[in-house]
């Protein structure tokens, strides 16, 4: 069983990095599980992979790595993320990880109510930056 970590088969050097966000539209949108077809009552997705390429060969996708709900006993939807993660019996969750080449950004976008990613260049990932007011 390997852990989840770095993301296997990148290249050990980027331009840009970063952090992300997202809020899921509970209105609108589909669920990370009803995106990718899993059973929302079975498995609870607790991370996301997303990947994209323009290049030559390159593979696009979305990987999800979901927690069976079963382990926990939930019945109770709105327990099916906080049972998983109150959990302390355990050192770490056993999840499964499940992968469409057939998604991608625009298909996570779109069930967002709003999506915030900031990148930093590598060259000055660890300056401070003061920014000053806009022109």
């Amino acid at each position: 069983m390997e852990e989840l970590t770095e993301i296997a088969g990148l290249p050990a050097f980027y331009d840009w990095s970063g952090t992300a966000v997202m809020l899921q539209d509970i209105a609108h949108g589909t669920s990370f599980e009803e995106l990718v077809g899993l059973d929302q009552t079975r498995w609870a997705v607790v991370a996301v992979d997303l990947h994209a390429c323009s290049g030559p060969g390159g593979r696009s996708g979305l990987a999800v790595y979901a927690v069976d709900l079963r382990e926990w006993d939930v019945k109770q939807p709105e327990r099916r993320r906080s049972a998983p993660a109150q959990d302390t019996s355990q050192e770490a969750l056993c999840v499964t990880k499940i992968l469409r080449t057939d998604l991608g950004i625009t298909d996570v976008l779109s069930q967002m109510k709003t999506a915030h990613v900031r990148f930093r260049s590598t060259l000055v990932r660890d300056a401070r930056l003061f920014v000053w007011p806009s022109v």
